[in-house]
């Protein structure tokens, strides 16, 4: 049985990193990365990410980023700042252009927490999930947050946002991902894991299902046993301290596996050199990134540490036949690490 080997390098420094994502470009992929606090954004070239191109300096509270069009133009939320800070949250619009990367405010979006571009046929649809509507003070719940859907207007922001889950509290979870061969959307709050499926036409309905009813903070799919069904691996409770690998037995999920992570807060599932694979991050306790895998019989998973005390809040991934490479932003060291996972 072949080894596996960790190569972990240091990209660069960032204050307080968070949001990680990939721009694909007709010039090549480019990475790119943004700080929750006011760290500013980077933009590195994929494969040769040494030197890092600034996007903006002396802004920040950035949760999420979406590749718009395609010369790298892309969106992020602004103005999300820790203590869930966010009453001036927007949509900023980055686009390059002969002087460098520019960003301009795109859409007033307050509690804007997770959001995509979601493309069917020749539309594009702005998904945005609210963690609250409004709040008096750090731990103020009474607002529920919605999850809502609306058509750009070409390059522009939707004329209008249509609830598709009209009420969640602490809209925290969003997952773009395919469950069983099907693009859909997960979508996790207190009141459980929603599913919404993407309609294969443009003007069908948008609707949720919901799948777990308990609290759920994130969640993925995998199939980890090699069945052809994917199980659902969830972190439970908000911001909570367990990862659960939940199967569908008839018509009921049922949790096969839980372990301890404490303020878990990434997950990715997919392939990792030719086998199942699961990648969780956890920001408490010892910090640590982890691969998990199922065993042949049963399913006590078999974990191995990739790195400790860095604590990832987000990750990056890109999986191929001989290695899979992992971006990581590390908020506790403040920097962004690639790991390059590889068989001896």
């Amino acid at each position: 049985m072949n080894d596996l080997s960790i190569c972990r390098k240091v990209l660069f420094s960032l204050p307080m990193c968070y949001a990680v994502s990939q721009l694909h470009t007709p010039q090549g992929c480019y990475g790119v990365c943004a700080s929750e606090g006011k760290g500013g954004c980077q933009v590195y070239e994929w494969n040769a990410p040494d030197g890092q191109i600034p996007v903006w300096q002396d802004a920040g509270g950035c949760m999420s980023i979406s590749q718009l069009e395609a010369d790298g133009t892309f969106l992020a939320v602004q103005n999300f700042f820790p203590g869930f800070d966010a009453a001036q949250a927007c949509i900023v619009r980055t686009f390059p252009t002969q002087e460098g990367w520019k960003a301009e405010k795109w859409m007033a979006y307050p509690y804007l927490h997770r959001f995509d571009i979601v493309r069917v046929q020749e539309k594009r649809f702005l998904v945005a999930c609210q963690l609250c509507k409004t709040k008096a003070f750090r731990d103020d719940w009474s607002s529920p947050g919605e999850t809502a859907i609306g058509e750009l207007d070409g390059d522009r922001p939707p004329r209008e946002m249509r609830p598709v889950i009209p009420s969640l509290t602490k809209n925290h979870g969003f997952c773009h991902t395919v469950h069983n061969g099907h693009e859909v959307l997960l979508i996790a709050g207190s009141e459980g894991l929603y599913e919404v499926a993407v309609p294969k036409c443009p003007d069908d309905p948008w609707q949720a299902v919901r799948l777990l009813e308990r609290e759920i903070s994130d969640a993925v799919t995998v199939d980890l046993d090699g069945d052809g069904e994917d199980e659902l691996v969830t972190i439970e409770g908000f911001h909570g301290d367990e990862i659960a690998v939940n199967k569908l037995c008839g018509s009921q999920w049922q949790i096969v596996y839980r372990f301890s992570a404490p303020f878990a807060h990434a997950l990715w599932g997919g392939n990792i050199l030719g086998r199942p694979g699961l990648l969780a991050a956890y920001r408490g306790g010892d910090g640590a990134l982890l691969l998990l895998r199922k065993p042949e019989e049963g399913w006590q998973m078999q974990h191995t540490v990739i790195d400790r005390f860095v604590a990832p809040t987000n990750l990056s991934v890109t999986s191929g036949r001989d290695a899979c490479v992992i971006d990581a932003s590390c908020g506790k060291v403040q920097q962004l690490v690639r790991y390059t996972l590889s068989l001896d």
